[in-house]
């Protein structure tokens, strides 16, 4: 089975000489969406425009203030905790903005859009508040506690609101690494175009170089990841063999594109956030990788259409075991409560002298 890709990034089905078929990747692959991405990013774009002049709702920074008893909760809450739980992380797990594969190249990809390099690592929310900084899981599970030279992320540094941020935590390395921002001192940026976002970033990170190295104040080290605008050479000199990324221990898990008007869309996938992995990157733009890249494809992988089909088989595989478990679990204690209320039962009767099997309810 054999598949290619045009001038403009568009994959499209080819025939296999040996069965006569034609690609099954192909439609599982155009069934994600029945208008293109280029139009779904034109759509979100006027969308954000007629958006601009209204009042941003503030629900999800009344939710962290409601949340902060139930933090302490969070820490508590053992890996194998149950879906209920898992409910009560309020808008912890509601913040973060996910991308989209980058199944078509944007027309103005070399006018207006970003390239952030992504280390391998967990994504998480960073949140510094109260002082004390706290690092939680997409999902909201608490991760980690610590001191942070942050904005109300140490002792003391109270006066101000809450800083999120949107990171990548190494735990083997101890470094956070930050993507984007979120709030900053209680200052919402989900409004902001990423083009300030990015730029607001750098400048208070080199404001506060205190901030990656590590000290009683600052527990963990906290590095903004570069954020360029898209040219295929620039992209090619971060990924290549001299680059940072491949010298040093650090693994470069994909890279992130960015629309630089794009707005933060917490707890959305949006068609302004681009994703692709390395050993992605000649097929999709044409920018040579280091062998060592090109090593981390899949034994059986054949393009990129095929490996965004698998992996959408197996996420759906997966939640379809994770409710499954959650039902069984749920007949499970259904069961036991049963249990539990017969043997209640058969003990009044026991005590009272019924004898059930022999019980006549006709009445």
């Amino acid at each position: 089975m054999a598949f290619a890709m045009d001038l403009l990034g568009h994959t499209r089905d080819t025939f296999d000489e040996k069965s006569g078929t034609q690609s099954c990747y192909h439609e599982l692959y155009k069934k994600r969406s029945g208008l293109s991405q280029e139009e779904r990013r034109r759509r979100t774009l006027e969308a954000q425009k007629k958006k601009r002049n209204e009042l941003f709702d503030l629900n999800r920074q009344i939710q962290f203030d409601e949340n902060e008893q139930s933090e302490s909760m969070d820490e508590k809450m053992e890996v194998g905790q149950s879906p209920s739980q898992s409910k009560r992380r309020g808008g912890i797990c509601k913040m973060l903005m996910f991308s989209e594969w980058m199944t078509e190249i944007p027309e103005d990809l070399q006018n207006n859009w970003y390239f952030v390099p992504s280390p391998v690592g967990r994504r998480c929310v960073l949140k510094a508040h109260k002082g004390v900084t706290k690092i939680f899981s997409k999902w909201g599970k608490f991760l980690k506690r610590f001191q942070s030279a942050l904005p109300s992320g140490c002792r003391g540094e109270y006066k101000h609101g809450p800083t999120i941020l949107d990171c990548i935590w190494s735990e083997p390395k101890s470094i956070c690494y930050v993507l984007d921002v979120i709030f900053w001192k209680g200052q919402s940026f989900i409004d902001c175009e990423a083009e300030f976002r990015f730029y607001w970033l750098k400048t208070k990170f080199e404001e506060t170089p205190e901030l990656q190295v590590i000290t009683t104040q600052n527990q963990s080290v906290l590095q903004v990841l570069p954020s360029c605008l898209y040219s295929p050479s620039d992209l090619a000199g971060e990924v290549g063999i001299n680059s940072a990324w491949a010298t040093n221990s650090t693994s470069l898990d994909g890279i992130l594109f960015y629309h630089q008007k794009g707005h933060y869309y917490s707890g959305e996938v949006t068609p302004l956030v681009e994703w692709l992995k390395p050993f992605m990157l000649p097929e999709v733009l044409g920018v040579e990788v280091p062998d060592v890249y090109l090593q981390e494809r899949p034994d059986n992988y054949v393009s990129i259409e095929q490996y965004i089909a698998e992996e959408a088989l197996k996420k759906k595989q997966y939640h379809r075991r994770k409710n499954q478990m959650e039902v069984d679990e749920d007949a499970a204690v259904m069961e036991e409560d049963m249990k539990d209320g017969c043997s209640i039962q058969e003990e009044m009767e026991s005590v009272s002298g019924v004898d059930t099997p022999n019980k006549s309810y006709d009445q």
